[in-house]
């Protein structure tokens, strides 16, 4: 028969053991969950994008608007007019080109990040499994298998000398 101090060590080892594998799979869920916000934000960014280009434009065809309706009452020669329209025209695709790079930009670097979320979350799930075992495996270490006289175990003091 076992020793009172055998089953409570393995009892508290496997207790031990539930507790870090349901650890592992809440930071697990956790990652995954962390995981798709970040890429929601991402879709919010890409999204966020398309309406500042959307509105960029109609900020650029006002302005050509304008600078066309006052061409006949400035004066200028139309060379000179269609400079500036080239240089607007210019000034509005770099605009462009800059809100798309940096929004896009962003929504990869919160993928990114949702990535490794989740990463760090399947990395805890499977530290948690090694520490399940772990506490298993601590926990038979002070168990010797019977020898005529039923089961002992091995007990060490503070200074990890067998008593």
């Amino acid at each position: 028969m076992c020793d009172p101090i055998s089953i409570i060590a393995g009892a508290s080892a496997g207790i031990s053991a539930f507790g870090s594998i349901k650890s592992g799979k809440a930071a697990k869920k956790a990652g995954k969950a962390q995981q798709a916000a970040y890429n929601e934000m991402a879709k919010k960014r890409l999204e966020k994008v398309a309406f500042d280009t959307e509105e960029l434009t109609r900020s650029y065809t006002r302005k050509t608007g304008s600078n066309l309706a006052q061409i006949g009452t400035t004066g200028i020669t139309r060379a000179s007019f269609y400079d500036v329209l080239a240089d607007d025209a210019a000034e509005f695709a770099l605009a462009k080109d800059v809100v798309k790079y940096t929004g896009e930009n962003e929504a990869a670097q919160l993928r990114t990040q949702g990535g490794i979320a989740y990463q760090a979350g399947k990395d805890a799930q499977t530290a948690s499994y090694i520490n399940a075992a772990s506490s298993i495996v601590g926990a038979a270490k002070g168990i010797s298998l019977p020898t005529g006289g039923g089961w002992q175990t091995t007990t060490y003091n503070a200074q990890g000398q067998i008593i």
